[in-house]
């Protein structure tokens, strides 16, 4: 969790400096934000100090973000989907088929997340597809027609617990 710490101290107070320089050190840092002052009574140094609890060495927001997903729990499609799972499995592999084609990251066609709240509807078409929640609107209609055609071509939509994938039955890893 992001906390502040604020300093204001002299300009002329060095073990003030090194209070701060030792906040610093010890706090995993996000943001410095200082300003000096200068008033009648002196010249001041002020401080906002955006930190995380955890200590070690500073870092940016990106990387505090980053660190925050990594420690997300992780989806498992399969607790989540049930006998829907294997549907999801053959959503990944058109997934493939289209980021294949285009040439692109797996995740700017869909997502883990994202195919699971897919492979939750039957009888999928395109305007079912738009109104899925949680599922970015520039993905539904950069690949969306596409990938609910070759759902169609596949005969997938609704494809059978216990069928095996070629992907399955040639013993590969499911490609995430």
């Amino acid at each position: 969790m992001l906390q502040f710490k604020f300093f204001t101290f002299s300009v002329f107070d060095e073990t003030a400096a090194e209070e701060v320089n030792k906040f610093i050190r010890s706090n995993k840092v996000v943001n410095v934000k200082d300003e000096v002052i200068q008033t009648p009574d002196g010249v001041y140094c002020c401080f906002r100090i955006q930190y995380s609890e955890q200590g070690g060495q500073s870092f940016s927001y990106k990387q505090y973000e980053s660190e925050q997903k990594k420690q997300q729990k992780k989806i498992n499609p399969k607790e989540i989907l049930g006998d829907k799972y294997p549907r999801f499995i053959t959503y990944r592999e058109i997934r493939k088929k289209i980021f294949s084609e285009k040439n692109i990251p797996a995740f700017e066609v869909f997502n883990d997340s994202e195919l699971v709240r897919i492979a939750e509807v039957d009888d999928l078409t395109f305007d079912k597809l738009k109104t899925i929640a949680d599922i970015l609107p520039s993905r539904v209609e950069n690949h969306g027609e596409q990938f609910c055609r070759l759902v169609s071509e596949m005969g997938t939509s609704d494809r059978v617990e216990g069928e095996t994938s070629e992907s399955e039955k040639q013993g590969e890893l499911p490609f995430l």
